[in-house]
């Protein structure tokens, strides 16, 4: 079970990707569209699914910025949840997310391993779940939605406010350029002259400056993608003799040990598990789901729940 201070480290780590990732990729389009070139979004799409983020680094001038989006978003969307459901609710879930910006600032990775944006945004989903785990479930369900792509809207105000933050930005993105020179290449038309353009900090700052309305597209696709590759999960489970001295705990979404049992994160509707289990043979007990297990409570209706013959 995660402690809550990794809880928060995830947040904090998986919102620097979003935000760096998007505002990044804005960017490239910008630059790209000033010189004519078009983008494929299919192609930015497999971008996405194919490359392990490289993250700025910590303690820097766009980190810092970074913490100061989360909290703008943070404060932003919850004066929106007022307006929208009342002064009477109850608002400290965004004060909890808000927390984490500060609590991990000078953490020294702001994620465990590398990862896919979109897998990020799983993360980001279980992690706010497992964070704000009693509060209004709607208000949960709210900044899952939300969270993302205000956060990834207020970076890129702080980045084109910061001139030192874009600085450190700015390396960065020519760094992450550089390890996707095989799929951008491959991608976008004209990529050289691109990189050459973007490599310019001062041009490449006022692309993002006019990058508004690309990011709000990007946002869009990326939660398009999102969406997609929850709904299309399939998971196959094949125990052929298999010999198990204690217990066999299997499901298609998380196992969370030792607590009650939490909300799990959607799963669309053509997601499918398959449970083989042909000579199996388990001494101890035996869960297998095709939703999240959460030990200590019973399956959640609707879990397809099994025992192997």
């Amino acid at each position: 079970m995660p402690t809550d201070i990794q809880i928060r480290k995830t947040i904090y780590g998986t919102l620097l990707l979003g935000a760096s990732t998007l505002s990044g990729d804005a960017t490239l389009m910008a630059t790209a569209g000033a010189l004519g070139v078009n983008w494929a979004s299919e192609g930015l799409v497999r971008l996405w699914e194919e490359r392990s983020a490289l993250l700025p680094v910590p303690g820097t001038p766009v980190t810092r910025a970074a913490t100061r989006a989360i909290k703008r978003a943070v404060n932003t969307l919850k004066d929106a949840y007022r307006k929208k459901r009342g002064s009477g609710s109850d608002l400290k879930a965004f004060e909890l997310v808000r927390d984490c910006a500060d609590t991990v600032i000078e953490a020294a990775q702001p994620l465990d391993a590398p990862m896919t944006p979109v897998a990020a945004e799983d993360a980001l989903s279980g992690a706010l779940v497992q964070l704000l785990h009693g509060h209004d479930a709607q208000v949960v369900d709210f900044l899952q939605r939300e969270l993302p792509g205000a956060v990834a809207r207020a970076f890129r105000q702080e980045l084109t406010a910061d001139t030192e933050a874009w600085q450190s930005f700015h390396g960065w993105l020519i760094e992450r350029v550089a390890t996707q020179v095989g799929a951008l290449s491959g991608t976008l038309e004209r990529f050289q002259e691109v990189h050459e353009r973007l490599g310019q900090q001062q041009r490449a700052l006022e692309a993002l400056e006019e990058a508004a309305e690309r990011l709000e597209a990007l946002i869009t696709r990326f939660q398009q993608a999102r969406a997609a590759a929850v709904a299309g999960a399939t998971h196959f489970f094949q125990n052929i003799n298999l010999e198990v001295g204690e217990n066999l705990t299997q499901a298609a979404g998380d196992i969370v040990e030792g607590r009650d049992a939490i909300p799990a994160a959607r799963r669309g509707s053509n997601s499918s598990v398959t449970f083989t289990n042909t000579g199996v043979r388990v001494h101890g007990s035996v869960k297998q789901a095709g939703g999240s297990i959460y030990t200590g409570a019973e399956p959640r209706a609707g879990d397809d729940s099994s025992v192997p013959e």
